[in-house]
């Protein structure tokens, strides 16, 4: 991709994006060094895979404005607008629910999402105590559930593949200033390039050749970065899981309690 600066990185170590005032504006995460997250990782990968066959959905739900490729995604958790008149659960039909149900309850899911909320404590403090706030708010509201309990996110999108190539994208829906976290469970390409460009920040991630162990997670405003993720040399299936938090009329709705 012409004119990005290329940031190589092999997705062990935590990096932290720093904007031209030295705030931390986005985070490279990594992974934890610990045998137990890449179990974590693979199961969550393998669980995935497993299900994708019986997943439900309509050609308008495989290819949308955010694919490159047909791919299946599923969305879980608290949502706000597009017509709803107040806070309630994404609407899901029985099978792909049953199905993500299981992925919520397993601890896998629950080790990874506990590690993006660690880092997201850990880099983002102020951030951080915000989303909990609202998220404490957010659950008394007509016993809405939390996906992972004690986490600050409150939706979860499970990419399930085959292949999770995103084209060019705002999530303008999200919280302005919020962040998004990006987990992939398997790395999806012998050669992967994930690109960020924001206020004149043109700068894109590349990975060179991975094993089948190794993993990442990105973490980053994705209403305000415009991203997409590119197959150099496309060779394998990748499958990701990605928590974020809905903000603009979900957040507003819930100071005004």
């Amino acid at each position: 991709m012409a004119g990005f600066m290329y940031i190589g990185w092999l997705g062990c170590i935590t990096i932290p994006i720093l904007n031209a005032h030295r705030r931390v504006i986005a985070v490279l995460g990594g992974r934890p060094n610990d045998p137990e997250y890449d179990r974590a990782t693979t199961g969550a990968h393998a669980m995935m895979q497993e299900r994708l066959p019986h997943l439900r959905l309509t050609r308008e739900r495989l290819r949308h404005r955010r694919t490159r490729h047909e791919f299946a995604a599923v969305s879980r958790g608290p949502s706000y607008g597009t017509g709803q008149t107040e806070p309630g659960e994404l609407c899901n039909n029985v099978t792909n629910t049953q199905i993500t149900d299981e992925l919520l309850a397993h601890e896998f899911f629950k080790c990874i999402s506990g590690f993006a909320n660690s880092l997201f404590a850990m880099w983002a403090p102020r951030l951080y105590a915000y989303y909990q706030m609202q998220m404490e708010k957010l659950c008394t509201w007509k016993s809405m559930r939390w996906n992972f309990p004690g986490c600050a996110f409150a939706g979860a999108t499970f990419n399930f593949g085959p292949k999770t190539i995103t084209a060019p994208h705002v999530d303008f829906a999200n919280l302005a200033w919020g962040w998004c976290f990006i987990t992939a469970t398997r790395h999806p390409f012998p050669s992967w390039v994930h690109r960020a460009h924001s206020l004149g920040a043109r700068q894109a991630l590349k990975y060179p050749n991975w094993s089948e162990r190794n993993t990442e997670l990105i973490c980053a405003p994705d209403s305000a970065f415009d991203n997409a993720s590119a197959d150099v040399k496309a060779q394998r299936a990748a499958a990701e899981e990605a928590r974020w938090e809905e903000g603009v009329g979900m957040f507003s709705t819930l100071d005004e309690l």
